[in-house]
């Protein structure tokens, strides 16, 4: 697990890197996944450099938590965090993703977590709403 992780983070530094070349600044740049996605998009925004506009992870956890603060990057520090989770999760578990927000909190991240109720291993409006404005709020101003 822990050598897929970072292999991973490889391609995505390189992707990043490629983005930021294209005239993309990191600022406008937010990392977003669901489930195992949203594991290593947590895992990348955390030790990223340079800071980026945001990271959302949903229905997710953070991978290699006790790696943390050791291994935060300089750019993870104002980095704004958005976990949502549904409490009715059998795929990944609703406490895996209080773990990470837990370790996160101790961090003194700036952590947003919504907990969807009824719901799996999925989305629903309300997430879908929290994603827009969270987006809204970390874009703004950004151009």
């Amino acid at each position: 697990m822990v050598t897929h992780v970072r292999s991973v983070q490889r391609g995505v530094d390189a992707r990043s890197f490629v983005q930021v070349a294209s005239g993309i600044p990191r600022r406008r740049i937010v990392v977003a996944g669901f489930s195992q996605g949203g594991a290593l998009a947590l895992h990348f925004a955390l030790r990223h450099a340079e800071p980026l506009a945001g990271c959302i992870a949903l229905s997710s956890w953070l991978p290699l938590r006790e790696s943390y603060p050791a291994q935060l990057g300089l750019g993870a520090r104002k980095l704004p965090l958005l976990l949502a989770h549904g409490d009715a999760d059998l795929v990944v578990p609703l406490a895996w993703g209080q773990l990470g927000h837990d370790r996160l909190r101790e961090c003194g991240l700036d952590v947003r977590t919504v907990t969807a109720g009824g719901v799996g291993h999925g989305v629903d409006a309300m997430v879908l709403g929290e994603v827009a404005d969270f987006l809204g709020r970390v874009l703004d101003g950004a151009l």
